[in-house]
């Protein structure tokens, strides 16, 4: 079996169900097909997938079933998603995908499995309008315009496209040795009281200290500093 990092997913998953969030925005692993076909019950497919793996037909479609249901049909998933591919795949793809899907979800395969019990109009009445969406050329191209790729997260270090100042220039715009929180000047003069205190004082004071000190010793300072 060439293709099985969907499987292996899928398995660890199931092993680890806390972990879903970090599948619900990350790309999906490849073999997406293989794994959709032995949650559809496919013979070739499970028997090359319990030789590859050597997990039970049972574990293998549980963890199948688990994984579609927690991260294709994840409520936040787009239509591409659902079909478990993505704006590249080709037409085939999708609905090949699309029949693999509805055959599990078909009544008369319900009675299989751990999940047998759980209803799943819910599951189809997705995958169908998904494949509506996607299923001509023209309605596509209007899916698509309607629905841009989400824009990545922002890289470390950077919040909503302004660097995040650290070190040295941190310490440059607190004008005190020893800051490193990169706070602007004017936020501040806002932590640090009312303005006709801040004007008695000889030096700005530092961010770390206005975060570290009691109150009651930042008036003592600010009184003695009066004298």
């Amino acid at each position: 079996m060439a293709e099985s990092s969907a499987l292996h997913a899928a398995l660890a998953l199931l092993q680890d169900p806390v972990s879903v969030r970090k599948y619900h925005r990350a790309e999906l692993p490849s073999g997406v097909r293989v794994m959709l076909a032995v949650v559809g019950g496919n013979e070739d497919a499970i028997a090359q997938a319990q030789q590859y793996t050597g997990q039970s037909r049972e574990k293998l479609q549980e963890a199948a079933a688990f994984f579609v249901e927690q991260v294709l049909l994840d409520y936040d998933s787009d239509s591409y998603r659902v079909l478990g591919g993505t704006q590249s795949s080709s037409y085939a793809d999708l609905r090949q995908n699309m029949a693999l899907l509805m055959r599990w979800l078909h009544p008369d395969l319900q009675g299989q499995g751990r999940h047998a019990a759980i209803d799943r109009e819910v599951f189809s009445s997705r995958v169908t309008r998904a494949w509506e969406d996607l299923k001509t050329e023209e309605r596509r191209r209007a899916y698509d315009l309607n629905h841009p790729p989400a824009a990545p997260a922002p890289t470390p270090g950077r919040l909503a496209g302004k660097k995040i100042h650290t070190g040295a220039t941190a310490a440059a715009s607190c004008n005190c040795q020893g800051a490193q929180d990169g706070t602007p000047a004017d936020l501040r003069s806002r932590r640090g009281g009312k303005p006709r205190f801040r004007a008695r004082l000889k030096t700005p004071l530092c961010l770390r200290k206005l975060q570290s000190d009691p109150v009651w010793v930042r008036l003592i300072r600010l009184f003695k500093s009066n004298k």
